[in-house]
């Protein structure tokens, strides 16, 4: 199932690493903040849908499961040559 939603979030803690603003958007930790966000994203589909795109490329590109094993093999792999 593909999302049809970018994520909202509430900025700080890192999630700034992940969720950047061609894919999402983060808000200052305020409710009303996050209610606005999320708004705009329902009323502008166009935007909502490119969000979604550029985040599913993104996850695709960077967080896939055998990219994740490699990069962590070779850092596994510098740890043991370091010492």
């Amino acid at each position: 199932m593909t999302p049809r939603s970018p994520p909202v979030a509430y900025g700080g803690g890192g999630v700034d690493s992940i969720v950047t603003p061609e894919v999402g958007v983060l808000v200052p930790r305020d409710p009303a903040s996050l209610g606005q966000a999320v708004r705009e994203l329902l009323t502008d589909e166009p935007r909502r849908l490119g969000m979604v795109g550029r985040a599913r490329r993104r996850v695709e590109d960077r967080f896939e499961a055998a990219r994740l094993a490699a990069r962590l093999e070779q850092w596994l792999n510098g740890l043991t040559t370091a010492s």
